[in-house]
């Protein structure tokens, strides 16, 4: 997985991730199968993101 993690902007995956999580908390308009979508898509950056803190740090991966 390093090789995969290595060209990754953390910053803007972080704001990617915001933005994905504000359609899916705060559009109405969404339907039930595009909230499933977005919630895995999310979950799925949540477990690159730890990965990938593990490997480089924290302050790296969520800015912290």
């Amino acid at each position: 997985m390093s090789k995969a993690i290595d060209g990754i902007d953390w910053k803007m995956l972080r704001e990617h991730k915001g933005h994905l999580s504000d359609i899916l908390y705060e559009n109405s308009s969404t339907t039930s199968k595009q909230r499933d979508a977005l919630e895995g898509i999310l979950n799925l950056l949540d477990c690159i993101q730890d990965e990938a803190a593990r490997k480089l740090s924290n302050e790296v991966v969520f800015g912290k």
